[in-house]
């Protein structure tokens, strides 16, 4: 009896030993798993806080990059603005094919308004503005014109319709109605269309005189953002009279900003003169966005400060 008691109690302290050591094991269970759940809570705000590192980087990602104005693409892109060539000036005038004269549409054929877009942007103007494109890149051929007397130069430079095209599509994406509209203006350059070669040619005259009024321009910063590039510049239109100069914003003249005397005729000379007497200057930007090969194109232009505009009438 003693024997059998004695192996019962062998047997309940076997027992009591795995119940202590699975309660043990619960129990660093439970501890380590506490521990698991507090690291966890710790590492959160860690966790987030890299998340909002993440998105600050995205945001300041999209912060706009300031480009050299000196650059070859900033030039290159304000060349679709203020071209180099050609830029009407002086008495223009417009003839149509049979030589009749048309009212020019300059001066609003610029784009310096206050809103301008490819939707209302001057056919004339993406014409002129694609030969100067053409013309400084040397995209042409020449021939020699000897019987005319009134010529400053015998060299007569001539573009083809599908070469005009192919840049006006590089400049503002889009192609030209061709008017078959010749152009000339007093400085004596002259854009002429040939109907016999169904091209348009530049011709120099000898100068036909003087002009009354001007356009002047200043470039002043370009940023970058995405896909886009923006350009900034001053503009003002000055129309002569007398001894005063009449300053305009836009160069339709709808919002006038003051007058100076005693202007510069050497060329943006106008501007400093303009800043420094007090008068506000007009700042435009110019919109330009990148296809996907990388090239640029221009989108739009507008005044951005129209408010801080000091107008008189």
């Amino acid at each position: 009896m003693e024997e059998n008691k004695e192996k019962k109690e062998i047997k309940i302290s076997l027992w009591t030993f795995y119940v202590l050591i699975a309660a043990m094991v619960l129990l660093i269970g439970a501890v380590v798993m506490g521990w698991l759940k507090v690291e966890e809570k710790s590492n959160t705000p860690q966790t987030m806080t890299q998340n909002e590192q993440q998105q600050n980087t995205q945001v300041a990602g999209n912060k706009n990059e300031e480009l050299n104005v000196d650059s070859e693409l900033v030039q290159k892109l304000y060349s679709y603005i203020r071209f180099k060539y050609f830029m009407p000036g002086g008495e223009f005038s417009i003839r149509d094919v049979n030589g009749n004269h048309k009212e020019a549409s300059y001066p609003v054929i610029l784009m310096y308004r206050e809103k301008t877009s490819i939707n209302n942007l001057d056919e004339d103007l993406k014409l002129l503005s694609a030969c100067s494109a053409l013309f400084d890149e040397k995209e042409y051929t020449v021939r020699k014109e000897k019987n005319k007397e009134d010529l400053a130069d015998e060299n007569i430079y001539v573009f083809s319709i599908d070469s005009i095209q192919n840049k006006s599509r590089t400049m503002y994406n889009s192609t030209i109605n061709i008017s078959k509209n010749s152009f000339s203006w007093t400085d004596s350059d002259a854009i002429e269309y040939n109907p016999q070669t169904n091209s348009y040619e530049y011709v120099q005259y000898i100068s036909g005189g003087g002009t009354s009024y001007f356009d002047e321009f200043k470039l002043i910063k370009a940023e970058k953002n995405n896909n886009e590039v923006y350009v900034y510049d001053n503009y003002i239109r000055g129309i002569y009279d007398n001894d005063l100069c009449k300053l305009y914003a836009t160069s339709d003249q709808n919002i006038k900003i003051g007058e100076i005397r005693d202007y510069d005729y050497e060329e943006n000379k106008n501007i400093d003169k303009v800043k420094n007497s007090g008068i506000t200057l007009p700042i435009y930007k110019h919109t330009f966005k990148q296809r996907n090969d990388g090239t640029y194109y221009w989108v739009s232009t507008e005044l951005t400060n129209v408010s801080e505009l000091e107008t008189i009438d």
